[in-house]
């Protein structure tokens, strides 16, 4: 489904559909982490308090899921403490250092009365093991014509953070691979088959949520194009997903319908798009949000704590008027 909603108001606009609010519905009182918490261990064990006795044949994989931005999908062990009404998530390998994690629990989360839970999303961040902030001399690597932009992560699943590089000119994304050592070592090259555009926007994400990252950018002006990551950091046949022309600028990543699945939101001069995640990695489900004047960057956050992902943008119209403009996530 595509469609186009038109914004014409400054200030705080509205995605989505509202909620009505409904006292059966089972809440949230506590977690850890907590949203938006920085520093946490990377072996940490995530845990949910609700106000009600839960169903614990409702609360799996698929109903609370967890991410880390360059290590993908966490598996886990999920336990259920009924006489504290606390769901325990053991992920089963550690998180990296620096890294965000986004933890979502699905409305397929239910009471022992059947009652169904609101979709909540939660992001904090892994901390790191030192470092002074002091950096040495840089390494240079050759790479092909146009670099545009780059994005880390950990490609293959040995432990090490890889890099992915986008270019415009020579219409192609090439993957370094990083021994351990941090020594990169330029491992293949891809075709993007397009005319790449001028700020060759390039995320990196699970969203197939089998373990591997995936790459996601803009292979031509028609087209949101996805690079699979199909094991060992090899990446599959580019997909292709049609759009209206556009040159888009920048692209966020996060869960913002609450479903468990990544999905994608870029901007362009003059407006947005929402990706849904359908998933199995697929995004043929968009809408596009037209705004003016021109957008600059696009990312997101729970600004009013309510367990969706909201967005902000900064727009401007010459050099006379620039704005920060806030868009609050309606829910479903």
């Amino acid at each position: 489904m595509k469609g186009k909603n038109k914004i014409s108001f400054i200030g705080i606009v509205l995605l989505g559909n509202s909620i009505n609010a409904n006292a059966d519905v089972p809440h949230i009182i506590r977690f850890a982490p907590p949203p938006y918490s920085t520093n946490i261990i990377k072996s940490v064990s995530l845990k949910v308090t609700f106000d009600v006795d839960m169903d614990e044949a409702t609360i799996n994989e698929n109903s609370f899921v967890v991410y880390g931005s360059q290590t993908g999908w966490h598996p886990g062990t999920i336990t259920y403490d009924d006489s504290t009404r606390t769901v325990t998530y053991d992920p089963d390998f550690n998180f990296k250092e620096g890294e965000w994690v986004i933890a979502t629990l699905t409305s397929d989360i239910e009471d022992i009365d059947g009652n169904r839970i609101w979709g909540y999303v939660w992001n904090f961040s892994i901390g790191v093991a030192g470092g002074a902030g002091v950096f040495g001399p840089d390494t240079e690597y050759n790479t092909c014509e146009g670099p545009r932009s780059v994005t880390c992560a950990d490609f293959d699943n040995d432990g090490n953070l890889d890099l992915a590089v986008g270019h415009r000119f020579s219409d192609s994304m090439v993957v370094f691979r990083n021994p351990g050592n941090g020594i990169f070592e330029k491992d293949s090259v891809y075709a993007t088959m397009g005319s790449y555009t001028e700020r060759c926007p390039l995320k990196s994400g699970d969203i197939d949520r089998d373990e591997d990252i995936d790459l996601i950018f803009q292979a031509d002006t028609s087209h949101l194009s996805v690079f699979p990551n199909i094991g060992s950091g090899i990446f599959g046949s580019l997909l292709q997903y049609s759009i209206d022309k556009t040159f888009l600028r920048h692209i966020y990543i996060n869960d913002f319908n609450g479903d468990g699945y990544l999905d994608v939101v870029a901007s362009d001069y003059d407006k947005f798009f929402v990706f849904f995640n359908d998933g199995s990695g697929n995004f043929d489900n968009w809408v596009d949000y037209y705004i003016e004047p021109s957008i600059i960057p696009i990312s997101g956050g729970d600004f009013d704590g309510d367990g969706d992902i909201d967005l902000v943008t900064v727009t401007m119209w010459g050099t006379d008027e620039v704005r920060v403009r806030i868009f609050i996530n309606q829910g479903d």
